[in-house]
């Protein structure tokens, strides 16, 4: 008998999340994609790592890893173009149309920045959340099933009532261990 998938029993597990370790069918499978760079100047190079999630890992990790770069990429990127407004400041640059836009650009990468992490981070980080909240949900009448069919004795596979005590179905041969 094959393993079912953790969150649709109806369907064989054809692969096992990597973080959890819960066995997941192909509906369930996500791919998730890490890009990793290492070494500096000319020695630099970047490599991808290849992750394959259940649906709540999969939206785990992209909570995580959106809600750091958000945090950390917006607070670096503002303090660098700040630091860079008032270092041109003390260059008492004049009133040209050049030096204004030398001026302006920062100014509206600080706009944009601030855009990102502020409107566009929280709206992707909701936009993650409510996904695997959906999902949770949508799972759910499949979970409470699972437990009244354990509760009562009803074959997982065919939905005939079995003896408490069988380990096996006595109508379609499956068995009644490891079930939930």
């Amino acid at each position: 008998m094959s393993l079912k998938c953790a969150y649709h029993p109806e369907i064989d597990a054809s692969d096992k999340c990597e973080k959890c370790g819960k066995v997941i069918c192909l509906e369930c499978k996500m791919v998730y994609h890490e890009t990793i760079h290492s070494g500096t100047g000319d020695s630099s190079y970047a490599y991808s790592k290849r992750y394959e999630l259940c649906p709540p890992c999969f939206y785990d990790r992209k909570i995580k890893v959106h809600g750091y770069q958000n945090m950390i990429g917006g607070t670096i990127g503002i303090i660098i173009i700040i630091s860079f407004i008032v270092f041109t400041q003390y260059l008492s640059i004049g009133t040209d149309f050049f030096s204004m836009l030398f001026l302006l650009i920062p100014i509206l990468a600080i706009v944009c920045i601030i855009i990102s992490v502020f409107i566009y981070g929280p709206i992707k980080l909701t936009k993650f959340k409510s996904k695997k909240e959906e999902f949770l949900n949508s799972i759910q009448p499949i979970a409470s099933i699972q437990k009244e069919e354990a509760v009562t004795n009803i074959c997982i596979e065919c939905g005939n009532r079995i003896d408490p005590g069988a380990s096996i179905c006595s109508y379609c041969g499956a068995s009644t261990k490891n079930r939930g």
